[in-house]
């Protein structure tokens, strides 16, 4: 085995093993800010290792976060309902949790989302992060008609907060869901005249802010999918050459959305280089903390990003 692999995954399965202990302190239940997060972790882990200790532990995880999504009253994607109903989806559809109806498992969180909906109780950016969630579930839902008139609901209130001069629509990748949906949509036939119009909206955004550089600077992991995508190659737009830890935790934590990719060279490579920083590894190590576990923070987002590396390159 290659020198670098094992560096690799000696690194990693000490970490894991730092999270198997922790997780269970961690009060948070969201899927980048708690324990979803983590489970879509040790699951991914039990599953390609075949270890059956983590599998049972892992479950276990998995039901006390469904005891705490009953207390969650925050509907954001990054700790509330949308988040944790997305992660659900992604266990099930993915084969980590077995379901026989997919459309039945997510009844409740289907429930709730849209009555809050419809009640207007979610925050404006909120709104825009349940684009995830509604573009996962029309990829394997029964009930398409059904989802067809909730995305047109959905869509109909974006374009209200587009309206709005005084939302801060730009704001912490909250775009990104939107594009998602607009992709699949588009491939799918499905509210062409609605999507057309937004993507215009979008692109007139982004020739404003991209010409930015500061802009480019706080939203690196927006421009960093904008600049691959064809649909703005008439904007002068460039992805983060040298990624910092921190921009590297978000892209990897965010990477669910298109984990069939590549892993691109600049984000490997300051993995890799984190992995040989020895210094960096312990502390992290040394300030690992339960109350403020999460794909997006420093300690478990960098073990789920070797996770999707080791995975990619397949090794053991």
């Amino acid at each position: 085995m290659k020198k670098e692999n094992c560096l690799v995954l000696s690194c990693f399965h000490r970490f894991v093993r730092e999270i198997v202990i922790y997780s269970g302190f961690t009060p948070q239940t969201g899927l980048l800010t708690g324990k979803m997060g983590i489970c879509l972790l040790l699951y991914h882990y039990s599953r390609y290792f075949q270890d059956k200790e983590i599998e049972q532990y892992v479950e276990y995880l998995f039901d006390e976060s469904m005891k705490g999504f009953k207390l969650t009253k925050s509907m954001s994607f990054s700790g509330g309902i949308t988040g944790i109903a997305w992660g659900v989806h992604y266990l099930v559809s993915n084969g980590f949790i077995q379901a026989d109806d997919i459309d039945e498992v997510l009844e409740v969180f289907d429930e709730k989302l849209w009555n809050d909906t419809f009640e207007c109780k979610v925050h404006d950016l909120d709104m825009m992060e349940l684009g995830w969630y509604i573009q996962a579930r029309m990829t394997t839902t029964k009930q398409m008609d059904q989802w067809t008139k909730r995305a047109e609901i959905w869509m109909d209130k974006i374009s209200r907060i587009f309206d709005d001069p005084k939302s801060a629509i730009f704001d912490d990748h909250k775009i990104l869901p939107i594009l998602f949906c607009y992709e699949y949509w588009k491939s799918n036939r499905i509210l062409t005249d609605q999507t057309e119009m937004l993507l215009s909206r979008i692109q007139q955004i982004f020739k404003t802010k991209g010409k930015d550089e500061q802009g480019e600077n706080n939203h690196r992991l927006l421009f960093s999918y904008v600049s691959k995508n064809p649909l703005f190659d008439s904007i002068d737009i460039h992805d983060c050459e040298n990624p910092a830890f921190t921009d590297m935790i978000v892209y990897f934590a965010y990477r669910l959305f298109w984990n069939h990719s590549q892993i691109p060279l600049q984000y490997e490579t300051a993995l890799l280089n984190s992995i040989a920083n020895k210094k960096l590894t312990n502390d992290l190590i040394n300030i690992a903390n339960p109350q403020i576990m999460g794909l997006q923070n420093n300690f478990t987002g960098f073990t789920w990003a070797m996770m999707q590396w080791i995975e990619q390159n397949q090794i053991r």
